[in-house]
Parts: C-alpha cells; structure tokens; sequence
C-alpha cells in the first residue's frame, strides 16, 4: 500500500466519524436550581433548570432563559413602604448568602449549577459602580436639600437657641419646638428640637425646685408657715406644667397643717422674750437630765425665730432620753431573768416596756424607733411565756 493511498483512507474515515459525531444527540445533564436562600427571588416560582454539554470551547453550561424578578421585587418594594431594609446590614448579608450557596453547590458535588450562579452574581459587577454613581448623586442632592431646608429653619432655630440661653419658662420653649416638630424639618432637627425641649425642661424643673426648697427652709427656720403659703401659690401658679413632679398642692397642705399646729400664743411670747436666752435655758435643762422641761421649752421655741435650732436641739434631746431609756429597758430584763418568782420577773419585763413606751410617746419621729418597737415587741413575748 502506498504512502499516498494510506493517507486517503486515513482522512476518509476521519471525514466519516466527523459526520457520524454530528448527527448524534450530545448527552445532557439537567439539574434544578432552588434559590431558598436569596431573599430577593420567589421561591414559590417555577424552579429554573440549567442544561450542561461539554464543547470544544470549553463552556460547560448552557442556560435556559432565567426568570426575571426585577417586577415582582419592585412591586414588593412599593407595597411594603412601611418595612426600611438597612442596606450596611443587608447587603453583606446577601452577599454572604449567595457566596454560601455557592460553595455548598459546589462541596456538594455541582460545579454546573456553582458556576451558573455564580455567573448570575458576577455579571452585576458594572452594575454596582452605576448604582453607587446614583447614590452619590441622590446623596448630593439630599445634603443640599438639608441645608436648604436647614437655612429655612434658622430664624426658629436661633430663637430656640436663644431662649434656652436666657432660662427661658418651659411652656414658652415647647411653644417655638413643638412648632419646629409640626413642620416635618427632618429627623435631626426634629431630634435636635426634642433635645432642646428636654434640656429647658431640666432646667427650668431644677429652678422650680430650687425655689421650693428655699421657701420651706425659710418658713421652718421661722415657723411662718402661712407667710410661706403665698410664694408657694405662685410658684404653683409659675410652674404649672410640673405640678405632679414638684408637688406644690401637697406642700400647700401641709403647710397649712403646720400653722394650725403651731401655738399663737407661743409666737405672740417670743416677742417680749429673748429666744437665746431660752435655748441656753433648754441645753442647761438637758445637760441636768431634766428631760422633761427642756422638751417643752424647746417646743416653745419651734414658734420663735431660731425654730430650725430647736428642732436640732430636740433630735438631740431625743437620742439622749430614747438611749437612756432604752439601757433603762435592759437593765430591767436583765434582772428579770433572775428572778424565780413569775410574778416578780413578769414586773421587771413590764417596766421595761413601760420605758420603751416612754421614748416613742415622748420622740415619735425618733431616729431608730424601728429598733426600740422590735426590742418592745421581743419584751411582749417574754411576757407572754
């Protein structure tokens, strides 16, 4: 055979088995591709298959036409107005979302559906540039309309800032920041204004209270407690808008109970006698043990012009008499326990409750009253036994 003759017949049948390769149908490989964790593609569409044939070219994948979502998305986007989608947090996370699925396609052995999905991510790459362009032109136009609307504002803003400088009444800031609110100048300057609103209410509520407390500690000082009901009134009528928070009607009240309670005829002494004289008096008494007059001058004191000393001497006189009484107390159980007779023992308990009574008759307000109602009530119960 010759050289020439084998060749022919070498490209004859190279020819033929060309021939007989196209006309044969090329194996396929269908899978469906579910996208269960894009939130931007309706999972309750018809799956999308990919169909996959190997060419010479090397593209392994041939896709039919993919379902296009970008209505149904806008038309979700436009009826939920309502629901904001942070895009620092949503986008990673989308993002994050496709690139999982991907790499779970292709671990599980898909590297025909990874591919494809991939290509459906990759392809958006010349589209983010465009949508960050939109962005920072939408941006620009956004800082310009809050400085416009920001100059719009200004004279309000500026009288508010005044206002808050001069110690302004409450009632009258929330007026011009209630009215700055009402027309909708955007959040940070509605945030601005609440802020504003807050800060004069502070203000104006530690004036209030300040104000309060210098009329009472004047009236206790003196005892005049009805000359203190009249700037009282007007503080409650200045501060109307903080009447649960301040209290005032409740402080008229007990004003009221505290002049009723002090002796006319005590002030009209005081005015013939000398009040320092008399605490001398009182201390001299205390120091004696002469529990009882000192209490009863002191007392007198409370409707004289050094009230607010008296009462400091008489928490003293009561720590001094509720002490004493109270070791008076001990000492009594003590040697009722031992005593063999009942009778006798029940005598000494007896007295000794008769000397805690004597504190909290005498001292209501004493400082550790709890302690000495806990002592008598022990007392009780050994009495009882």
């Amino acid at each position: 055979m010759t050289p020439l003759f084998s060749k022919s017949i070498f490209l004859f049948l190279a020819t033929t088995l060309l021939v007989a390769c196209g006309s044969t149908t090329p194996v396929t490989k269908t899978r469906t591709l579910v996208f269960e964790d894009d939130p931007q593609v309706d999972t309750s569409s018809p799956s999308t298959t990919i169909t996959s044939e190997k060419t010479s070219s090397d593209s392994l994948i041939q896709k039919e036409p993919f379902i296009d979502t970008a209505k149904t998305i806008t038309d979700t986007v436009v009826k939920s107005t309502a629901k904001i989608v942070d895009p620092y947090k949503a986008v990673p996370s989308l993002v994050e979302n496709i690139l999982l699925r991907a790499d779970t396609l292709l671990s599980r052995g898909e590297p025909d559906s990874a591919a494809f999905y991939l290509e459906r991510f990759i392809v958006l790459k010349p589209l983010w540039s465009e949508w960050q362009n939109q962005a920072q032109e939408i941006y620009a136009r956004t800082k310009k309309t809050q400085y416009e609307r920001a100059q719009e504002f200004k004279p309000i803003i500026l009288q508010i800032l005044n206002m808050n400088s001069a110690g302004s009444a409450f009632d009258l800031v929330k007026a011009f920041t209630d009215s700055l609110i009402s027309l909708n100048p955007g959040d940070s300057l509605i945030q601005w204004a609440q802020k504003q609103k807050q800060k004069s209410y502070q203000k104006n509520l530690d004036k209030a209270l300040q104000e309060k407390r210098k009329i009472l500690n004047a009236a206790n000082e003196s005892g005049r407690f009805k000359e203190a009901q009249e700037p009282i009134q007007k503080l409650k009528a200045r501060y109307y808008y903080f009447e649960d928070t301040l209290k005032l009607e409740a402080t008229l009240e007990q004003l009221n109970l505290l002049d009723a309670e002090t002796s006319k005829d005590d002030q009209l002494y005081w005015r013939s006698h000398d009040p320092e004289t008399a605490l001398k008096e009182a201390q001299k008494l205390a120091s004696e043990k002469k529990y009882k007059q000192a209490h009863s001058l002191l007392i007198k004191l409370k409707a004289s012009d050094l009230r607010q000393r008296a009462i400091e001497h008489l928490e003293s006189l009561a720590e001094q008499f509720c002490n004493e009484e109270r070791k008076n107390a001990s000492v009594l159980f003590v040697s009722s326990q031992k005593k063999s007779n009942t009778i006798q023992k029940q005598q000494k308990i007896q007295q000794a409750i008769e000397a805690l009574n004597r504190c909290i008759e005498t001292y209501p307000d004493y400082s550790q009253k709890a302690k000495v109602i806990d002592n008598r009530e022990f007392l009780k119960k050994e009495l009882s036994r």
